[in-house]
């Protein structure tokens, strides 16, 4: 009698481990917008919610770093735009940048590793540390660095990989509109910051991004652009045309955050 019930005790235990590994695996998605491939993961701790965006992309990483982040949260998971952290609160001056390229294919190695270092001192040297929190029909503007909020923004950069991260960590109680609300259907949104309009939060101190506006400009439902492919890749072969290598780039879309 004793085996057996160390035996069920086993299997439960490997059961909860399996369980536990798949929830993870949930977290963890990869999504293709505007053939420009982005992961993304959500970790929750028990203060926390933190969200990673990497992406490996060129292009991506230089509109990601002149126009910034928007991240967006909704606990009600309706994808409404009234809860969202933007990373930097301004543009980076497009001199700061080193020239586009539109491929690292037609790039010598010395030329991928200079443009790559370039970029590296851009994030690790003197990166703005202004960013804006609404939340609760409030306004906060903070350093990312340093705050009363306990809310923190980094991008980091490796030369070797050529990944970009955005790693953003946001309290639990600054996103919930009571104590103790439920998270299950969290939904976040993530949006590449429109500067090409004067900025009203450096006019007037508040809300940049009419939200009318922005939720008209939404896709909702999933990403933009492109289908996925096998392990998350765009589908169709070869290099993209010009007409797609100049295009525009835009990130805006939503996601499940499988809490």
């Amino acid at each position: 009698m004793k085996e057996i019930m160390f035996v069920l005790m086993v299997f439960g235990a490997m059961g909860s481990v399996y369980a536990h590994a798949e929830k993870s695996l949930i977290l963890l998605d990869t999504i293709t917008v505007t053939n420009h491939t982005l992961k993304y993961l959500v970790t929750d701790t028990k203060a926390n919610i933190i969200l990673d965006i990497s992406t490996q992309d060129p292009r991506t990483i230089m509109f990601i770093l002149h126009h910034g982040l928007t991240v967006y949260f909704d606990v009600k998971g309706k994808e409404k735009k009234k809860v969202w952290i933007t990373y930097p609160k301004e543009p980076l001056p497009m001199s700061s940048f080193p020239q586009e390229e539109a491929s690292e294919d037609f790039q010598t190695d010395a030329e991928v590793m200079q443009k790559r270092q370039a970029i590296y001192r851009l994030v690790s040297e003197n990166f703005p540390e202004d960013a804006v929190f609404i939340h609760n029909e409030k306004t906060d503007f903070f350093n990312v660095l340093l705050n009363s909020l306990d809310v923190t923004a980094a991008y980091t950069y490796n030369t070797g990989t050529g990944i970009l991260n955005y790693h953003l960590t946001v309290p639990k109680h600054k996103i919930i509109e009571k104590a103790n609300q439920d998270l299950s259907k969290l939904k976040i949104g993530v949006v590449t910051t429109n500067k090409e309009k004067p900025s009203k939060i450096a006019s007037s101190g508040f809300d940049e991004f009419d939200t009318d506006e922005r939720e008209s400009g939404s896709r909702r439902g999933g990403p933009p652009g492109g289908g996925r492919g096998p392990s998350g890749q765009s589908q169709g072969g070869g290099h993209p045309d010009e007409s797609e290598s100049s295009a525009p780039i835009e990130l805006d879309f939503w996601f499940d955050a499988h809490l």
